[in-house]
């Protein structure tokens, strides 16, 4: 029977149907919003039209594709993630609400109002076009472009500084912001590695190689520490599954040494611009001090933030209130929802990473673990996490196929044999 696979449950012959292929070329046509492009093209001017309109019609695009061809999974996934859904549409009322309040901030036409809105619709279509990523091998091929091209452009940039950095003696590439460049890095890297069946192989050297030099390149602390833990998270599960390997803790240690003999080499510095000009940050990355902890800013500011949230803790400031604010923003998206919408938006927040990562336990996907990982994490150092299009994006690709995964208790019961009791026949009553 073609498409369908044999089983055996109690001893009667059953079938489950096979899974899905994705359409090949959908990966591809994410590719520019993985990488930022509609930032990128507005500030280097390639297109004078809007290509958030256009990305967001691509995406209705492939939502409609999704939903013609693949309704039953398009309905699956949105049972299985209804409440990360409810999450997003709850903190866009709340952010409505919340520009009643005095200090909300207006600025260019209230965007940062109506972003959690705009937002919402982002993630519900990515979420709905996720039914398209059933294959593995369409999925790993669009996300080792979109990583092979991010990692790209931050080499160039950290060879031609400024070329797309909007930071002065700092690479970013197709992420404009640092930062958000090696949150993007290990982003990809979480959704190109094989969490199914972690180990020593090639795919997985080459993908933490590349992710890793251009995570470096990015010197972005927060980057560093994310990329660091999913690849500690990936080590683990290689450990549990296939027992500790001497080969990887040698390979790893050999790459580590090499990557840091040639960063701190002349040559690198004479070649890369970058390194030579963000000395402190190489000297804190190589372990010498180069920066004070204690009498960064963002210590302060967000110790401020703090004692604003103690004074309004239920319904907040105002909606945008860290852009408006004159000193900056703290680097910190907990702190951010509670000062600005009040303790609910930020428990609502938290809410929708923990349901990110009971669909990963439910369905037995490492991916949407890791991914609720990512999220928990990097929440700690960037304040604008919920209005990273490319970070959206890869949360709903990732929690949509996580969503669609056979749970591995249904996979167990559906291929167990139960051989059938013979039944027993009376005897005859023997005639005396």
């Amino acid at each position: 029977m073609e498409g369908r696979r044999p089983a055996a449950v109690g001893g009667q012959a059953a079938v489950l149907p096979a899974p899905r292929r994705g359409v090949p070329i959908a990966p591809f046509l994410v590719i520019p919003f993985l990488v930022q492009f509609d930032i990128c093209a507005a500030r280097l001017e390639w297109t004078k039209q809007s290509p958030l309109a256009m990305g967001l019609g691509l995406l209705l695009g492939l939502s409609l594709l999704a939903v013609v061809l693949r309704r039953q999974e398009v309905a699956r996934v949105f049972r299985e993630c209804q409440l990360v859904v409810l999450g997003f549409c709850l903190l866009a009322t709340i952010a409505i609400a919340g520009a009643l309040l005095p200090d909300a901030c207006f600025d260019d036409g209230g965007k940062y109002i109506s972003y959690p809105s705009l937002f919402a619709i982002l993630f519900t279509l990515t979420l709905t076009s996720s039914a398209l990523f059933a294959g593995d091998i369409a999925w790993r091929l669009g996300i080792a472009g979109a990583l092979a091209l991010l990692v790209l452009s931050i080499i160039a940039d950290a060879v031609s500084p400024g070329t797309f950095s909007a930071v002065p003696n700092r690479a970013a590439g197709f992420g404009i912001n640092p930062n958000t460049g090696g949150a993007l890095v290990a982003l990809m890297t979480l959704a190109l590695l094989n969490w199914k069946n972690p180990g020593f192989t090639l795919a997985a050297l080459a993908t933490v190689a590349i992710s890793g030099m251009g995570v470096f390149l990015t010197l972005s602390r927060s980057g560093m520490l994310t990329w660091g833990a999913i690849n500690a998270y990936y080590l683990y599960r290689s450990m549990k599954m296939r027992g500790a390997s001497t080969s990887l803790f040698v390979a790893g240690l050999a790459a580590i040494t090499v990557g840091y003999a040639a960063t701190a080499s002349e040559w690198a510095r004479e070649a890369i611009p970058i390194l030579g000009s963000s000395h402190q940050r190489i000297e804190t990355f190589l372990g010498g001090g180069g920066m004070d902890h204690a009498d960064d800013s963002r210590i302060e500011l967000a110790y401020e933030f703090y004692l604003m949230a103690l004074e309004s803790p239920l319904v907040g400031w105002g909606t945008g209130l860290m852009y408006g604010y004159e000193d900056g923003a703290a680097h910190n998206v907990y702190l951010a929802k509670w000062v600005e919408n009040g303790i609910v938006a930020m428990v609502t927040l938290i809410g929708m990473i923990y349901a990110t990562y009971r669909v990963g336990c439910r369905r037995n996907d490492p991916t949407c673990i890791a991914m609720a990982g990512f999220l928990f994490i990097q929440g700690f150092f960037s304040h604008n996490l919920m209005e990273d299009k490319a970070v959206l994006m890869m949360w709903g690709l990732v929690l949509g196929r996580g969503a669609l995964m056979t749970p591995s208790s249904v996979r167990s019961q559906a291929v167990r044999v139960v051989p059938d009791r013979p039944l027993r026949r009376p005897r005859l009553a023997e005639a005396a």
